[in-house]
């Protein structure tokens, strides 16, 4: 079940392993618990990170919005067959955004913390409070997308092209990202990331407001 104990453990003599959720080192147990608990039946995060995300919105997408402060999973969704990038709300205690896994999704990685990719509507960003979290994340998500590409390379090696889904002309035809939303020098200083919640509380040094300079509020 989703709302399983943490970590992971061997099954039995001759069994695989059992995958267990993996649970975010800046949440404390009872927050990555409950987190776990709003995964839904038989879905699994991979990976789990604080983080904030931002959308480039249309019209124009030159400029960065912060949509939502969260944790974001790298979900395996059994029942769905496939793997979601799902940003959920721990005070909200549900989704708030989700992007599945598409064939030859590009996830970028600008700088260690702030990764992006293109959704189905728009570019989306992943400003991360731990470069730990961040550099797990990106790898087991890149990892993931390879795998599908050399698996999907294979089936489809004796056949014609599809024709492009709508929503992948969409991402085809997304504007260029805009900057880093930290790169602007000039703008206001935005302290560490930050739920909103009591218990958090994001130590690592390297969470600067001259890293965030230029964020919004």
């Amino acid at each position: 079940m989703s709302g399983g104990p943490m970590g992971g453990r061997p099954g039995g003599r001759g069994a695989p392993a059992v995958q267990q959720n993996i649970p975010s080192t800046l949440l404390q147990d009872h927050e990555n618990q409950r987190l776990f608990e709003m995964l839904g039946r038989k879905c699994l995060t991979l990976a789990t990170a604080v983080v904030q995300l931002y959308l480039a919105l249309p019209p124009g997408a030159e400029h960065w919005t912060k949509e939502h402060c969260g944790a974001v999973c790298f979900v395996k969704d059994n029942p769905q067959k496939s793997y979601f990038i799902r940003l959920y709300g721990l005070q909200a205690g549900r989704l708030l955004w989700e992007q599945e896994l598409y064939s030859q999704l590009v996830y970028s990685t600008p700088t260690p913390f702030f990764h992006t990719f293109a959704g189905d509507d728009c570019q989306a960003g992943l400003n991360f409070a731990d470069e730990d979290e961040a550099q797990a994340f990106r790898a087991l998500v890149q990892e993931k997308i390879q795998k599908r590409n050399q698996r999907q390379s294979g089936d489809r090696r004796q056949l014609p092209p599809p024709p492009t889904p709508a929503n992948e002309e969409r991402r085809g035809g997304l504007p260029p990202l805009p900057p880093h939303p930290g790169g602007d020098q000039g703008g206001p200083p935005v302290g560490p990331l930050s739920l909103g919640l009591a218990t958090v509380d994001i130590q690592n040094p390297d969470i600067t407001s001259s890293r965030y300079r230029g964020l919004p509020a």
